[in-house]
């Protein structure tokens, strides 16, 4: 077995795993109090975006040959399984943190709901997915399918997935600041996220050396797969530094 490929098992298994725990910890508990509603919020929208983003490259890639300017993305099976596992886990979880009395029967103090900061993202960055998406389709209508347009497309909802993950951490952060604790929120699943992004970032360069060669076009291609595993790292160790602070 390949590096590459031992590492995209590795990458995808960890952060599929990771969604785990914390819908264990609220079943446990009865109660999803421990996590932000802004957390799942931010998922919520930015997996859609990157579902899309992964959708979007299979579909409507073209073969434009040796010439072609666009750089296509280096995807591989392990990026299609945790778009869509993690999309489909991070709905359970919501369903657990703003609907848990209704549908899950939690007893617990509820979460405190969203900022009226955090309401105000949540609309400017789905209008800028609408936006982009118009533009994308609109723009597809008119010309054609361009690879250029597409990969413009695809940046776009990767940055609405990046800054979707910054504000996550960012409202999960401050929830447990606010709380002074961590008591609820899995630490098991930070340790695993941890790993992911370690193995992405590691497949990640793997795969741009021996596929085409690290350079500033390859880096921009795959600027979203990147941010998102850099910034997994830096806020988790903020989670670390969180539960060794409270605990």
């Amino acid at each position: 077995m390949r590096e590459r490929q031992l590492l995209g098992y590795l990458y995808a298994t960890c952060w599929s795993v990771s969604m785990y725990p914390p819908l264990w910890n609220n079943w446990k508990l009865q109660s999803a109090k421990a996590v932000s509603k802004g957390y799942v919020v931010f998922n919520c929208i930015g997996y859609t975006a990157l579902l899309l983003s992964l959708i979007v490259q299979t579909l409507f890639w073209q073969d434009e040959g040796e010439g072609s300017s666009a750089v296509r993305p280096s995807l591989g099976w392990s990026d299609y399984w945790y778009g869509m596992h993690s999309w489909l886990l991070n709905g359970l979880l919501a369903s657990q943190v703003l609907w848990g009395s209704k549908l899950w029967g939690f007893s617990g103090e509820p979460t405190k709901r969203m900022s009226s900061a955090h309401r105000k993202m949540t609309q400017l960055f789905i209008g800028l997915f609408c936006v982009g998406t118009a533009q994308y389709v609109i723009t597809t209508m008119q010309t054609g399918l361009r690879n250029q347009s597409t990969l413009f497309y695809c940046h776009v909802l990767y940055f609405i997935k990046i800054i979707m993950s910054v504000l996550k951490y960012i409202a999960q952060a401050k929830h447990n600041y606010e709380r002074k604790s961590t008591a609820g929120f899995s630490m098991l699943s930070v340790t695993l996220d941890i790993f992911g992004g370690i193995f992405s970032l590691a497949q990640l360069v793997l795969d741009l050396t021996e596929k085409s060669g690290i350079s500033v076009a390859t880096v921009k291609a795959n600027s979203g797969k990147l941010g998102i595993g850099l910034v997994s790292l830096l806020f988790n160790f903020v989670y670390i530094s969180q539960w060794l602070l409270y605990r």
